[in-house]
């Protein structure tokens, strides 16, 4: 199994078991930078024997919605500090089935907390040697993307 059906099998069975939302994906990609139209964006960095990020990148209604179904919380009644650890603890759940792929012993590759940005206008840099695949996923009521730099 490639690390991105892994990433596509783990993301699936998250929004199924743990946001009660389907979540279908869409044919991998690699992307440029547009962060136009997606403004809530968690990343979590891993460094090791392999480094990169994994990032879930969504529009802010999307993660309005999924923090909402994920904490039983109105929409109406949803404060920014939900949405940062709704978003964020789905990319550290995320994160943590890529380190369980590439390091399987668990000892040789650390996650960082995640990190939370809004409006983001650029990704975090990675270099010319990795590669940056995208994810886009699909649900009746909002898309997001994963996105994976190895």
């Amino acid at each position: 199994m490639s690390i991105a059906k892994s990433i596509i099998s783990a993301t699936e069975e998250v929004f199924r078991s743990y946001v009660s939302l389907g979540a279908t994906s869409g044919e991998p990609f690699e992307r440029g930078w547009d962060g136009s139209d997606h403004n809530v964006t968690s990343i979590v960095h891993f460094n090791g024997t392999v480094s990169g990020y994994l990032a879930v990148d969504m529009p802010r209604q999307t993660a309005n919605l999924v923090t909402s179904a994920l904490f039983f919380i109105e929409e109406n009644d949803l404060q920014d500090s939900d949405i940062n650890d709704a978003i964020g603890e789905l990319a550290n759940i995320l994160a943590g089935h890529v380190k369980a792929f590439i390091d399987p012993d668990g000892s040789h590759v650390k996650l960082s907390l995640p990190q939370l940005m809004t409006d983001l206008e650029g990704p975090p840099p990675h270099t010319e040697t990795q590669r940056k695949v995208t994810i886009p996923f699909y649900m009746d009521d909002g898309d997001f993307c994963v996105d994976l730099v190895v």
